[in-house]
């Protein structure tokens, strides 16, 4: 999914800056969108457990961020899951998904 966005001259979004992620969020809902799920550009692929951006920045974890289930608020799922993902129904926080899913859309943003 990043080849999609850098064949437009971007690259997968870059979730970092609360006042941005609140807008993508508030966008996303008043586009009203409850079965799409978004691909962003977090991944944990070159080293198991330790998120970067695609810019290779780390990721923030926990709060506010990533979606809590069973009292974790960081990604959970096993190794096979190294991309990061948004989704409607789990509020559109941060989940862990595997990076072959083609269930997911590309979410791109400009690069600067």
């Amino acid at each position: 999914m990043r080849q999609y966005c850098q064949e437009l001259g971007g690259d997968l979004v870059k979730l970092a800056d609360i006042e941005f992620y609140c807008d993508i969020i508030l966008y996303l809902n008043n586009l009203n969108l409850p079965n799409v799920n978004f691909w962003i550009g977090a991944t944990h692929q070159e080293n198991e457990g330790y998120w970067l951006w695609t810019d290779g920045t780390p990721v923030r974890m926990g709060t506010p961020y990533w979606f809590v289930e069973i009292t974790i608020q960081s990604p959970f799922f096993g190794n096979d899951y190294n991309c990061g993902c948004i989704n409607y129904f789990e509020y559109y926080y941060f989940r862990d998904c595997v990076c072959n899913s083609t269930t997911l859309s590309p979410s791109c943003q400009a690069v600067m």
